[in-house]
This record gives structure tokens, C-alpha cells and sequence, in this order.
């Protein structure tokens, strides 16, 4: 390093020098902080930027690598936000080097769960749940009862992903307890948001419902912004499974205003995503098209295959229903493609099923009933309640068509079945105006 030039100064005039540079550097970060939380990601990464031009001339070495630390993390912090994947693995990557060179089991942990949400973030499930269960351990090695339920939060919505939601559940309600437990109301509120969520995937609306009105009560009191609109999200998904479409709509419109005014590109196509799927079911293809399309291109741009995975299927059933079977086909084979790469179970059955109503269109029973059956049979595994409903239905639908109606009304019982079960109207209306 370029040594600082003296100028003059006496040694206790150089040291008042670097004890004003930590100051300042401190002070640049902690705004930053502030900034990130205002969603104002330009400022923050500006300061944090000028905070890493002083840390460099801060002659103390500890002190240097405590404040690149605190500097990283604000950094990680708006990267997350904007969906700038690869800034932030580089970031955490740096943050864990210096974490193990100071022998920071803290900062190390810390920096483990940020590599872990990289992987969550694109679809690298089964990397991020190492990554989740590695600073789990840490911070239950150093007594961290927060860091404990962040891990336990994350891990829980990595068995989601994958379906495994009983899984989901223990880690979801481990955390809840240690959030309630030290008066964390911001964690108790995203605890009740997860659990929300793998009771929607279970079908068990009323628990999902309650789950997430308590969320948003919470997040509202704190004015926690980012966490009211993944609430509005939630209940707008619960609301869309009882076929209550133009709540669901709302809930979904809302939360995409609110994401797209804190810049959050993550979550802004995950509600394009949503909103396609609603319009899909209005019947309004036009702007259902144009939904997922912006919501494929943004999930493209920041590398969120998940939900650009989402988006594939969102589109194939729009296509199937037009019969634009050749745009459809294409988006279930990257789907199909997508889903394997990502090793996520409920994926591959929407893929199948997707397939399955192909073959139907192109009046190809026997490949037709070996994807639905395939589907059917993930979905049974995952316990995806919703989707083994609607992969019933339309294998019901495709027997019919192709002449057996015996064994498509069977078919047809077991999904109004599922759908009563689970209370999803908007299934329930639909299949009675056919009759």
C-alpha cells in the first residue's frame, strides 16, 4: 500500500488522522444501512463506495478488515435487493476470506447465509441449503439465537422449494419460537409469511390466511415495506388458489407497486408472474401474455431461474389454451430442461402435466396418459395438493376427449374431491359449469 503522506504532522496529529478516517468510513456505512432499509440502493452503494476508499488508508489492520466487513454487507444488502447476482457472490465471497483471516465465526456464518441466499436466489436449491446448514451450525456454536433462526427461516423455505413441507414446517415453527422467544417482532411477522406459505402449498387456506393477515398486521406496525409486499404477495396466491381471482389481483397489484418502488427485481417478477397467471384464469390472454413476457425478461436479467422456471409454465398453459401448440411445446420442454437443472420435484410435475394436455391437443393418447400419470405421481410425493388436483383434471379432461370416459370420470371424482378438500372455489365453479 502506498503509504499516507505525512506532511507535516506530528505522530499524534497522524494518529487523530486515522481515528477520523474509521470515524468517517463508520459513519458512511451506517448511512448506507439506512439507505438500503429506504430502498434508496443508489445512494447506499454510493456511500458504501466511499466508505472503501477511506477504509483503504486505515493503517490499523484489524480495524481495516472490520470495517471492509461492515462495508461488504451493506453492499450485499443492495445487491440482494436489485437482484445483482453476481456482485453479491463476489461480495460474500470476499466478506468470508476476510471473516476466516480475522477468525470471525460470526462474519463467517454471516457471509455462509449470504452465499446460501445466491444459491436460493438462482435456483440452486440443494447448494443453498449447504451453505444455510453451515452458518446454522456456526451460530449455534457462538450462542447467536438470531443468527440460529435466520438459518432455520432459510433451510425452511429450501424444503419448500424442493416440497418438502413437513420439513418446511419444523424449521418454519424452530424459528418462529426463537423470533417470539427474544421479542424480534420483524422476524416474528416473515416466521408467520413462510409458514403462511407451506400452509397455501398444503391447500390449508384458513391456517395460510391467518397466517399471513398476522404478518401484515405486524409488518405494517414497523413499517416494514419489503415484508408487506411479499404479505400482499402471499395472500393474493391464497386468495387466487379459492378462486377469489380479483382479491387476488389486488393483492398482487399492490405488492408489485410496492416492489417496484423499493427496486426490488426479485420480487417484481415473481408478481408479473402472479399477475400472469390471474389474468390466464379472467380469461384476458392479451395481458396475461404481456405479464409473463416483462416477468420472463426481468427473470432472465437477474438470473432467477426459479421463477423464470414459473413463468415457462405460466406461459405453456397460456399457449395450450390458445392452441399455439408449437409456442407452447417449447416452453414445456425448457421447462421440463429447467426443472431437472433445478432438481425441484413440483416443477417436473408441472412440466409433465403440461405435457401430458400437449399430447391431448395432438390427440396422442399413450404419451399423453404416461405424462399425466407421471405427474400425478410427484405431486402424490410432494404432497402439492393443487397441482394433484389440477393434474387429475385435465388427465380427466384428456381421457374424455380420447374416448374413455369410465376412467376420466374416475379421474374427474378424485379432483372435485382434492378441490372440495382443499376449499378452491374457483376450481370447484369451474368444473361444475362444465357439466
Amino acid at each position: 500500500m502506498t503509504p499516507h503522506p505525512v506532511l507535516g504532522y506530528n505522530s499524534a496529529m497522524t494518529k487523530q488522522v486515522h481515528y477520523n478516517l474509521q470515524g468517517k468510513a463508520g459513519i458512511l456505512c451506517s448511512r448506507a444501512e439506512v439507505y438500503t432499509l429506504l430502498g434508496r440502493g443508489s445512494a447506499a452503494l454510493a456511500d458504501a463506495e466511499r466508505a472503501w476508499a477511506m477504509i483503504g488508508e486505515v493503517r490499523n489492520l484489524a480495524m481495516r478488515k472490520q470495517l471492509q466487513l461492515e462495508c461488504l454487507g451493506t453492499k450485499c444488502g443492495v445487491y440482494s435487493l436489485h437482484g445483482q447476482y453476481p456482485e453479491l457472490r463476489k461480495a460474500a465471497e470476499q466478506a468470508l476470506e476476510i471473516s476466516l483471516a480475522l477468525h470471525d465465526r460470526k462474519g463467517e456464518g454471516a457471509s455462509l447465509k449470504t452465499l446460501g441466499n445466491v444459491h436460493y436466489y438462482l435456483g440452486e436449491f440443494r447448494e443453498a441449503r449447504e451453505h444455510f446448514q453451515r452458518s446454522l451450525a456456526i451460530q449455534q456454536e457462538i450462542g447467536d439465537r438470531q443468527g440460529e433462526a435466520n438459518c432455520l427461516n432459510n433451510i425452511g423455505l429450501v424444503h419448500t422449494m424442493l416440497g418438502e413441507y413437513e420439513k418446511a414446517l419444523d424449521c418454519h415453527h424452530r424459528s418462529l419460537a426463537i423470533k417470539q422467544g427474544i421479542g424480534n417482532r420483524w422476524g416474528e411477522a416473515s416466521g408467520l409469511n413462510n409458514l403462511g406459505m407451506v400452509h397455501d402449498n398444503l391447500g390449508e387456506y384458513d391456517k395460510a390466511l391467518d397466517c399471513h393477515h398476522r404478518s401484515l398486521a405486524i409488518k405494517q406496525g414497523i413499517g416494514d415495506r419489503w415484508g408487506e409486499a411479499a404479505s400482499l404477495s402471499n395472500l393474493g396466491a391464497v386468495y387466487y388458489n379459492l378462486g377469489d381471482y380479483d382479491q387476488a389481483l389486488d393483492n398482487y397489484h399492490r405488492s408489485l407497486a410496492i416492489k417496484q418502488g423499493i427496486g426490488d427485481r426479485w420480487g417484481e417478477a415473481a408478481s408479473l408472474n402472479n399477475i400472469g397467471s390471474v389474468l390466464l384464469e379472467l380469461g384476458d390472454y392479451p395481458e396475461s401474455e404481456r405479464a409473463f413476457q416483462k416477468g420472463e425478461e426481468l427473470a432472465k436479467e437477474i438470473g432467477a431461474r426459479e421463477f423464470g422456471a414459473h413463468v415457462l409454465a405460466g406461459l405453456a398453459a397460456l399457449y395450450l389454451q390458445q392452441d399455439r401448440l408449437q409456442l407452447a411445446e417449447e416452453r414445456i420442454l425448457r421447462l421440463r430442461d429447467l426443472a431437472g437443472a433445478l432438481n425441484s420435484r413440483d416443477l417436473q410435475g408441472m412440466a409433465q402435466c403440461r405435457l401430458g394436455r400437449l399430447h391431448v391437443k395432438r390427440g396422442e393418447g399413450g404419451p399423453a396418459w404416461a405424462a399425466f400419470r407421471e405427474s400425478i405421481a410427484i405431486f402424490k410425493e410432494t404432497r402439492n395438493e393443487q397441482e394433484l388436483g389440477k393434474a387429475c383434471y385435465y388427465y380427466a379432461q384428456g381421457l374424455k376427449e380420447l374416448g374413455d370416459p369410465s376412467e376420466s370420470e374416475w379421474y374427474r371424482v378424485q379432483a372435485k374431491e382434492i378441490f372440495q378438500r382443499l376449499g378452491a372455489k374457483g376450481w370447484i365453479l369451474k368444473m361444475e359449469a362444465e357439466k
